[in-house]
């Protein structure tokens, strides 16, 4: 079921079934609405985002070649990310600390 909120103004339409349903969830349950809505436009952002960075073509020809694929370009997103908020934020880490604290963690 498509998501798109409704303006202020706008009336269910006669004949119009699925846009008549779609207004009713729309109008009865808009808080779940527009959680289901918030949902959706970050994931979007987040391809939009992806696309922009690694561009939107696949290289591949086969359909798990290019699932492959496209799953390396979200993790390479990721990985993008963190190290940009790392940065930013200017968090002092290091991997050697964060293996004590899991063996630490694991003799518990």
């Amino acid at each position: 079921m498509p998501l798109i909120p409704f303006k202020e103004n706008a009336r269910p339409r006669k004949g119009a079934m699925i846009w008549t349903e779609m207004y009713n969830f729309f109008k009865q349950n808009n808080e779940l609405f527009m959680k289901k809505y918030h949902l959706r436009s970050n994931a979007e952002s987040g391809f939009h985002s992806i696309k922009a960075k690694f561009g939107d073509l696949t290289q591949m020809r086969n359909e798990t070649g290019a699932k492959n694929d496209i799953l390396v370009k979200i993790l390479s997103y990721n990985l993008c990310v963190l190290c940009e908020e790392i940065f930013n934020l200017n968090l002092d880490f290091s991997f050697a600390q964060i293996r004590k604290e899991a063996a630490q963690l694991q003799t518990l």
